[in-house]
């Protein structure tokens, strides 16, 4: 009878599910595309049809509970908001959703759920937007090899990532300069290696890793879904 208490629900590795951009190709060079993007996504209803207690609704890059989370502080960033959606897709040069160029979203090597939430953005994205969005899933090793090619051949792609070990500078590390997406950004890179080889005050160390995920999340190279 007293077993149940002696189950332990793991977080696991704390891995987030995102939507990531090419930032180097047209349309996605421009931060209103992408900021456009992040605000058509309905994360609550994408939690209550599909997710249930599968996933949290993401707007930032650490999961809840992980060192230096700072989820709530930065909820407002990508936040669900259709009209500022269509807004920002306007000043973009695209006031006719019609000009936007089609979309292929790809996804890695999906499981049942994540080919259900893929699909769901990609609808939602055509309903707020107005835009053309496909899903095409790609297995593993095709979607990394073109992922990590220089320059990238997935200009927009669903994929995720999980904890190797329990720091900020391993989840943030992703995001990095040179690493496995076309974003690059100084500022960034900088909080990152200098928090890495701070050995001052944790507190202060958790400081300059939540300065440099507001960069990410506000840059948007990636639009956080759970």
């Amino acid at each position: 009878s007293d077993f149940p208490e002696q189950i332990f629900s793991s977080v696991g590795d704390f891995r987030t599910h995102y939507m990531f951009f090419d930032v180097d190709t047209p349309p996605f060079d421009q931060l209103e595309v992408r900021q456009a993007f992040s605000h058509a996504i309905d994360r609550d209803a994408l939690k209550a049809q599909i997710l249930g207690p599968a996933g949290v609704p993401a707007y930032s890059w650490l999961a809840p509970g992980f060192p230096a989370a700072n989820g709530e502080e930065l909820s407002a960033i990508q936040n669900y908001d259709p009209a500022k959606a269509r807004e920002l897709l306007a000043a973009a040069g695209f006031s006719d959703p019609s000009t936007f160029p089609a979309q292929v979203l790809q996804v890695r090597n999906p499981t049942p759920l994540v080919k259900s939430i893929s699909q769901a953005a990609a609808a939602m994205l055509r309903e707020n937007l107005g835009i053309q969005v496909e899903v095409q899933d790609v297995d593993q090793a095709t979607f990394m090899d073109a992922l990590t090619k220089k320059p990238t051949e997935i200009p927009f792609g669903f994929v995720s990532y999980g904890m190797d070990y329990l720091d900020p500078l391993n989840m943030l590390g992703v995001w990095l300069s040179g690493g496995r997406h076309s974003w690059s950004n100084e500022e960034f890179d900088k909080l990152v290696a200098d928090a890495a080889s701070f050995t001052g005050d944790p507190a202060e160390r958790i400081t300059m890793f939540q300065d440099a995920e507001r960069i990410l999340v506000e840059d948007v190279p990636g639009v956080f879904v759970y």
